[in-house]
């Protein structure tokens, strides 16, 4: 599981024209399996899979903590994006020729698991312009195809199956704890996700 973390930690008072603290990153998983020419060919009794597996995991912080106190002249930004994460699972059109008893299976698992918080905690924060808080998980996408399958052959009794399984998993918070925010403008706060 990958980690993400911009910290900003103000012990005292401190003075500046902007403060920005961004946590902008992108987390893939691909996992792409062609078989052979032929694909999988079985005799009588065997078992054949095709298994493609993605997995995409991150935590991410972005934070500004006291317990000083933040004066601005102008901006403070407190930001996390993960947009355009992604996990991808695909077995290409396979060619399964099967005789007998026997089975063939295509197995393709896509996850995607994302757990993302933007924090303000135990400071006061003294604005000349505005405060933005904001938290974007959009665009995430996990995907599993196995391809076609139009050259399988069955004979006598068997079977070929196809599974497909995709999954997306977000956890997108922002977090205010005993934060004093004052801003001559505006205090603004979003958190969105898209799948």
């Amino acid at each position: 599981k990958s980690q993400f973390q911009s910290i900003l930690q103000i012990l005292n008072n401190v003075s500046a024209s902007n403060a920005k603290v961004q946590t902008i990153y992108t987390t893939n998983a691909e996992a792409n399996l062609t078989p052979s020419a032929m694909g999988a060919s079985i005799s009588l009794g065997d078992f054949s899979v095709n298994l493609a597996i993605a997995k995409a995991a991150a935590s991410a912080l972005a934070a500004v903590e006291g317990p000083g106190k933040l004066v601005l002249t102008y901006d403070l930004l407190v930001k996390a994006d993960s947009s355009k994460s992604k996990a991808l699972a695909n077995i290409e059109g396979a060619t399964v020729s099967i005789q007998g008893f026997q089975f063939a299976v295509n197995v393709a698992d896509s996850q995607l698991a994302l757990e993302q918080t933007v924090a303000v905690k135990n400071i006061t924060v003294e604005a000349g312009r505005d405060i933005f808080i904001y938290s974007y998980a959009d665009t995430l996408a996990s995907t599993a195809k196995t391809g076609s399958n139009g050259g399988v052959g069955i004979t006598l009794v068997g079977g070929t199956e196809n599974v497909a399984t995709a999954d997306v998993s977000a956890r997108n918070m922002i977090l205010l704890e005993q934060a004093y925010l004052t801003a001559v403008g505006n205090v603004l706060t979003q958190a969105s996700s898209k799948t």
